[in-house]
């Protein structure tokens, strides 16, 4: 495998790292991937070493990797580097998010939106950096920051939607592109390309199922700020079933937790703040009461989200050696079925890697909760 080596400040190429003892490669489908490899120091000037900072792109991938660690320790006969880098997804964890601020629509279009303020200072800007288009992806979010990092925004509203998150790379020139996508659903039987995974016919290890109401939650009621004049605490409450299908849930099928919210300020109408964010010294948004209310509610909902019940399956399968169905995406939703254990759910493949040592090369699926 050959690994190209990048100089993104300089949008040009280093290098390629033409032998590695071992490469380990893991995309993850809502969060930043990895990339880890063990190389030899090569006879490299200063300039073109590798060091963190840099981006190291697989050789016909998608993805690239912004290397953050590179461990050097002396071997008879040289040098030995062991670099550990990330997708470049991760840059956005380099950048905060210190006022609060209210953001509603779309998933895609709330995420463009937080970038494009955080990226509409030249100086907090990538270098050669854009979002593809994506406005109308995802669930309807109200979203309100507090000093988080960007990165955590976009995972918490890419997850709440089940949209996946990568940042494509042009080796050509150097350019980085941020992506929403959706994993396809391919669990019915009636689709073109269903996809089962059985024990009896797959090399799976790890297989996990589990079928509890631990953490489930199917009626939330979310506790804000206080009112600054009555200081009756503002509250709201969802009911999962009710928002579904109209009905209530009641009895011993009512599942009730309740948590606490900190949001933008809120203002009463008149202007009068009610709540005031913590940390929000840097600077505050002014909500409007239903702005609030709205806000808390799409927290309640991620809640419900968050804790579904059903069965949950996780294991590892080893795709290339796959018999049965069609080859695995990351972010599809697949069937896996064991019989002996009467499971047959639906689970996510979650995460891809690729693993090259001693000649050999592996290739590994994640599966997980949706």
């Amino acid at each position: 495998m050959e690994l190209w080596v990048f100089d993104a400040n300089e949008n040009e190429a280093l290098g390629i790292v033409e032998s590695c003892e071992r490469v380990s490669i893991v995309r993850k489908y809502d969060e930043p991937g990895r990339i880890e490899f063990v190389t030899a120091l090569g006879v490299l000037d200063d300039r073109s070493r590798l060091a963190p900072g840099q981006l190291v792109w697989p050789k016909g991938g998608e993805e690239a990797f912004i290397i953050e660690a590179v461990g050097m320790e002396q071997r008879y006969g040289g040098v030995e580097l062991n670099v550990k880098g990330r997708t470049l997804t991760a840059l956005l964890g380099r950048r905060c998010l210190p006022d609060a601020g209210y953001y509603s629509g779309k998933a895609g279009f709330v995420v463009r939106r937080l970038c494009e303020d955080v990226f509409g200072d030249k100086g907090r800007r990538f270098p050669r950096w854009s979002m593809a288009e994506g406005d109308g992806l995802g669930e309807d979010v109200e979203y309100v920051t507090a000093g988080e990092t960007l990165l955590d925004a976009v995972v918490e509203i890419c997850k709440g939607s089940g949209l996946g998150v990568r940042t494509a790379f042009d080796p050509a020139r150097c350019e980085m592109r941020l992506e929403l996508y959706e994993g396809e659903d391919r669990f019915d039987e009636g689709v073109v390309e269903q996809v089962v995974i059985d024990p009896e016919f797959d090399s799976l290890a790890g297989l996990k199922a589990v079928d509890s109401v631990e953490g489930y939650a199917n009626v939330v009621y979310v506790i804000g700020e206080k009112d600054a004049q009555s200081g009756v605490a503002r509250k709201v409450v969802v009911d999962g079933r009710q928002e579904a299908i109209g009905e209530r849930v009641e009895g011993l099928e009512r599942f009730e937790r309740a948590v606490r919210f900190s949001g933008g300020s809120v203002t009463d109408g008149a202007g009068s703040a009610i709540g005031k964010p913590p940390g929000s010294a840097g600077g505050s948004v002014q909500l409007t009461n239903a702005q609030y209310q709205g806000a808390m509610r799409a927290y309640a909902k991620g809640v419900i989200r968050a804790g579904e019940r059903g069965v949950e399956v996780a294991g590892t399968v080893e795709y290339a050696k796959r018999t049965m169905g069609a080859e695995l995406r990351l972010g599809d939703i697949v069937r896996v079925r064991a019989r002996r254990w009467g499971v047959d759910a639906a689970s996510r493949v979650r995460a891809l890697e690729e693993r090259y040592a001693g000649g050999a090369q592996s290739r590994l699926a994640q599966m997980g909760a949706l």
